[in-house]
């Protein structure tokens, strides 16, 4: 890592020279690859060997590691994603000391190549010192494990924002390759939903802490206006996050599809035979949903759904979908001014002075026990009330503003970046391997804008 005093950008953009043979090359590595990813989703077929397959592009990366950076980034993010970090003891995890091997060289990747901006970097140390300041205020509601937690939150936070223009060449990703992986493994769970999954005691598809970069490919042919392609991988995506019984994930992912929507009518870069053919392929695909195995009330994610369309006109209704996060918000936004934009310090939790969350018990695994006996939350649901208890929600928003300025309307490569990342912000931050794949893909989206614009 360096600091450097300026922040000049250079737009050449020195392409790693191919020492194996051009692209015979590239499809042994992207075989092997899909292969590995094809491998890595049989939780229900290859129950204690899965865990394993994403030693296969992590070894391929560290081969690659000073040569091909862009490869060695693409295959580093692959291979958090396939690690299995939670299993509910329904499903094999990986290893632990494979997967934080994958994280320290996905740690070293990053700091390796960084070369920060000093002007920055000083704001960014200000701000840390600042935050821990109220943390020493509000030491009573410190607890060590997240302040730990955030302080290295803090620490990708600087390598992401201070990083220099002319050192983002080093940290790009191979679009097309990760739309292949992740492809290949979206029909592996498509397959692992409608046909293994029923037969099965688990209560989840995945219990993966990186689960939501499978909606990368349907946002990556959105992205390039693929409309078709993009309509049917979405349905897809929709039905395996049915599966994954999460309610965030394919909230936000919704919002993105109808938001990108709504931007092409108003835009007329949808016309009359594209909005029929949308319209379709999206009645043909709930034939292909089994309704029958969608309990409504047992499903999270339908649940949420059937909710918000059953309760739009009242406060009790939004609050049925999702009591917990309701109540969270609830208690955050009803703090003090200072406290709601500026946070209250590293490590802080939120304070339930109310007992308003006093329902929440043991065996629902939404708290812990030591937190719902303090009543002091640390494990919070959602990224503006967790990261902003701690860092203020005014840095929330100032961080997701240049995010949600170019999900529409911009390249494909920067409005695929900006969909994908903006999903892993709200969906992914809350565990190590997310966080880290949150900077890469935060890191490859800045490169693209400085090439985008050229400055």
């Amino acid at each position: 890592m360096k600091i450097i005093g300026s922040d000049r950008y250079s737009t050449s953009i020195v392409i790693p020279r191919d020492s194996v043979g051009g692209m015979s090359r590239d499809r042994v590595i992207h075989f092997a690859v899909g292969a590995a990813v094809i491998f890595g989703a049989q939780r229900f077929l290859l129950k204690e060997v899965y865990v394993f397959a994403c030693l296969i592009p992590f070894l391929i990366a560290l081969y690659f590691f000073n040569s091909d950076k862009r490869l060695r980034n693409t295959l580093l993010l692959t291979s958090i994603f396939l690690s299995v970090d939670h299993g509910a003891d329904a499903y094999a995890v990986t290893p632990s000391v494979v997967r934080y091997l994958i994280y320290c060289f996905a740690l070293l990747a990053l700091i390796k190549d960084a070369k920060l901006v000093r002007v920055r970097l000083i704001m960014c140390v200000f701000l840390m010192v600042f935050q821990i300041t109220l943390s020493l205020v509000n030491i009573d509601l410190l607890q060590w494990g997240a302040f730990y937690r955030d302080v290295f939150l803090a620490f990708l936070l600087i390598i992401v924002l201070c990083q220099s223009r002319r050192a983002l060449d080093n940290f790009t990703l191979d679009q097309k390759a990760l739309y292949i992986f992740i492809s290949l493994y979206l029909c592996s769970e498509v397959f692992n939903y409608f046909v293994l999954y029923s037969q099965s005691d688990a209560q989840y598809l995945s219990y993966n802490s990186t689960k939501s970069l499978i909606v990368f490919p349907a946002l990556y042919l959105l992205a390039h206006r693929r409309l078709i392609a993009a309509i049917v991988l979405s349905a897809a995506t929709l039905s395996v996050l049915a599966g994954y019984v999460t309610r965030m994930l394919p909230l936000s992912f919704t919002v993105i599809l109808v938001g990108y929507f709504l931007f092409s009518l108003r835009n007329k870069k949808i016309g009359s035979t594209g909005i029929l053919l949308i319209s379709i392929i999206l009645i043909a695909s709930l034939f292909f949903i089994d309704f029958s195995a969608l309990n409504f009330e047992a499903n999270k994610a339908t649940w949420f759904f059937y909710s918000l369309f059953s309760n739009v006109d009242s406060m009790d209704g939004l609050r049925a979908l999702d009591s917990v996060r309701y109540d969270e918000n609830s208690i955050f936004f009803n703090r003090n001014i200072f406290s709601i934009l500026a946070g209250d310090g590293f490590g802080v939790g939120l304070e339930d002075e109310s007992n308003i969350l006093g329902y929440v018990t043991y065996d629902q695994s939404a708290f812990s026990k030591d937190e719902i006996d303090s009543h002091v939350y640390y494990g919070l649901h959602d990224v503006w009330v967790d990261v902003g208890l701690r860092f203020g929600i005014a840095f929330v928003v100032a961080c997701l503003i240049p995010i949600l300025r170019r999900l529409y309307g911009v390249g494909a490569e920067t409005s695929a970046y900006a969909m994908f990342l903006l999903v892993l912000v709200f969906c992914a931050f809350y565990s190590t391997p997310g966080l880290i794949s949150i900077s890469f893909v935060g890191l490859a989206f800045r490169e693209s804008l400085l090439r985008k614009d050229g400055a």
